[in-house]
């Protein structure tokens, strides 16, 4: 069963997962999260959390789950869970972004999912010495909190420490990922200029050549 948490007759593409192969361009965890989805609402929309598989292929791609790790037993209510999480912070973040006001019930669904995980998990010495311990989260491994967990508690400091200049949404083409622009000048506009970049300098080449042709036709 393929499920993506979007309404029907406007859903993504058919098309194979790259869940566990996605480059990862956001310079954060929770924003290449939310790139597991590409040209929402548009004619080529992609989404490669199709099965619940895809979700902890990603996580372990993405390092959330560690390499070797035995593959949590997902089901499909666990990735409608995700999904949701990960619309919530697209759009949040998107938001936040363009230094608008984020949509309430988005808010609600990421302050419930954080609320959800922390009561499943512990707080345990992570590194550090008895004079100077540092103390870390730990979810249930084999659930989908091991996965969520650590992505809402990092998604707290990116929606309310990171400067919303520095948090970008890519212009390309059937792209809007979300990065954060971590260059020292600040000028980055693409989520990769080998992609979107190129792709964008291409169009614009092919749109001058047509108008030439054009204008010496008219002539």
């Amino acid at each position: 069963m393929t499920t993506t948490g979007h309404s029907p007759g406007n859903g993504p593409l058919a098309h194979p997962s790259r869940a566990g192969t996605l480059h990862l361009l956001g310079n954060h965890p929770v924003l290449d999260f939310t790139n597991t989805s590409s040209g929402r609402g548009g004619e080529q929309w992609l989404d490669h959390l199709q099965q619940p598989d895809h979700l902890a292929d990603w996580a372990i791609h993405a390092g959330i789950l560690p390499q070797g790790c035995a593959m949590p037993a997902l089901t499909v209510a666990d990735l409608d869970r995700a999904v949701r999480l990960r619309e919530a912070l697209y759009r949040t973040l998107a938001q936040v972004s363009r230094r608008g006001d984020p949509a309430r019930e988005d808010v609600a669904v990421i302050v419930a999912e954080h609320g959800r995980c922390l009561s499943v998990a512990g707080l345990v010495a992570a590194a550090g010495s008895p004079a100077d311990p540092a103390f870390g989260w730990r979810w249930p491994q084999g659930g989908v909190a091991a996965i969520l967990g650590p992505l809402v508690t990092a998604a707290l400091p990116l929606l309310t420490a990171v400067p919303p200049d520095r948090l970008r949404c890519c212009p390309g083409q059937d792209c809007g990922w979300l990065f954060l622009d971590t260059t020292r000048n600040g000028r980055r506009r693409w989520c990769d200029m080998a992609v979107c970049g190129n792709r964008a300098k291409a169009g614009r080449h092919r749109a001058s050549r047509k108008a030439g042709a054009g204008q010496e036709k008219a002539e």
